[in-house]
């Protein structure tokens, strides 16, 4: 994402995906959801709005009107509610299915942030999971990526995927190789049946990817 430096600190983007820090992190957040939501580069709105919602986490009184706008005909407003709806917290005010339906959002950026939610709430959950490993199968590169890591964010919780994930290793180029040889790595021994393929990529011409 060559586009975070353009708003000061591309690092703080990564931050933006994790809940907590302390109050100099939410200053500098601040800053970055202000201009990041009119930045160029998708991705960079993405976390910017999330980062919004990190900062003020959907309340359980919150829910029902959330709810609703993950319906709206703006795209604008089903990005904002998704994120707020997604962000960790032990009272979720939301389950997984909304988000499965935005899964399948015309608006890429909606379901850049329905990837997001699910993987904060796939560990326990297999409906998310699920949700995860069809994402991992997007026409688009990019939403294919961000399920691929959240999978292998859950590990050995993720085995169901490594069926998709191996079919796409072999199918992928080099970047979406990379992505995946890790997260099947991070799945670790239940990804076992992955290993004749993972082993044809050290020979990968692609040095990113020999090291996935």
């Amino acid at each position: 994402d060559g586009n975070l430096s353009a708003i000061g600190d591309e690092h703080l983007a990564e931050h933006a995906l994790t809940p907590g820090g302390g109050v100099e992190q939410e200053e500098r957040l601040t800053v970055f959801n202000g201009r990041g939501v009119l930045d160029e580069d998708a991705h960079v709105r993405v976390r910017a709005v999330i980062a919004r919602a990190l900062l003020r986490p959907a309340r359980q009184q919150d829910a029902p009107a959330l709810l609703e706008a993950l319906g709206a005909r703006d795209p604008k407003a089903r990005l904002g509610a998704a994120a707020a709806l997604g962000a960790p917290a032990d009272d979720r005010a939301a389950t997984p299915e909304p988000f499965l339906t935005l899964l399948k959002d015309m608006d890429p950026e909606v379901r850049m942030a329905a990837v997001w939610a699910l993987g904060n709430m796939a560990p326990g959950s297999t409906t998310a999971l699920a949700g995860l490993v069809d994402a991992a199968q997007d026409e688009r590169p990019d939403i294919r990526m961000l399920a691929v890591v959240a999978l292998g964010n859950l590990g050995a919780a993720a085995e169901r995927a490594v069926p998709v994930l191996t079919r796409a290793l072999e199918a992928g180029g080099p970047h979406d190789r990379c992505y995946i040889a890790a997260a099947l790595g991070r799945i670790g021994p239940k990804a076992e049946h992955a290993a004749p393929e993972l082993l044809r990529l050290l020979k990968d011409s692609d040095p990113h990817t020999r090291m996935g």
